[in-house]
Formats: structure tokens, sequence, C-alpha cells
């Protein structure tokens, strides 16, 4: 994806400001992130309890799309190293439309083709040093 290089660097410059403080080690710092709570249920026997991000839409889309792209990369990387069930995965239809999806999501904002209406984007979640399973 000849775009991955511009986008990702220019949303990697954006990003961290969003995610983590100047002063990672200032816990006060952390805590003036909007992190508001969130249960996920259907993981483990318990219900987790995460941190999402609260920023207004322009923001959460854009960490939104950072999270997508994270995942998109890590996909094609355990493609490149052959794992078995990513190769499977995006030798598939199911697989190249979802491939084809996410490239126009992430350059684009929208999702274009047949299975936009299947596409999920990733979610990233706070899992603060008291939160830790």
């Amino acid at each position: 994806m000849k775009c991955d290089n511009a986008f990702g660097a220019d949303i990697e410059r954006v990003v961290p400001a969003l995610l983590m403080p100047n002063d990672v080690n200032n816990l006060d710092e952390w805590n003036q992130l909007p992190i508001v709570p969130k249960q996920i249920d259907g993981v483990f026997d318990t219900p987790l309890n995460v941190g999402i991000y609260n920023y207004d839409e322009k923001d959460k889309s854009l960490i939104a799309r950072f999270a997508t792209l994270t995942a998109w990369r890590a996909l094609h990387a355990m493609d490149k190293e052959q794992y078995p069930l990513s190769v499977k995965f995006l030798e598939s239809d199911h697989g190249r439309k979802i491939d084809a999806a996410t490239r126009s999501y992430l350059t684009s904002s929208r999702l274009v083709g047949s299975d936009s209406s299947k596409f999920t984007t990733a979610e990233l979640y706070y899992l603060g040093p008291n939160q830790s399973v």
C-alpha cells in the first residue's frame, strides 16, 4: 500500500499525543487524559474493565484509523512471515474484500465496496497499571 507510508507517518505524529501524556512517568498526567471506563463482556468469565478515549468525533476517528492501521499492518506482517491463518485469510475471497475495504477506510475515512456493511474498525482500549488482568 503506497499510501501506508505517508498515512502512517501522518497518523503516528498526531496520535501519540492523544494516547499518552508528555511525561509518561507522571501518573497525574495520565489522569488528565479523557479516559472513561468501559466494560467488555464475553472475553473472560467475568467482565473486563478497560478505558476508552473520550475525544470529539474527529479525534475518535483518528484513533480508530490508527488502531485499524496497526491491526492491518500486523495481519500483513504475519502474512509476509507465512503464518498459515493470515495467509489463508488474505487469500480468501472474504479476506480480499476486507483488505480492500480496510485500505479504502484508511486512505479516505470512508468505506466502499460490497462488504462495507460487514466492516468493523479496530478499537483501542486503555488498560492502566491497576487494571491489568
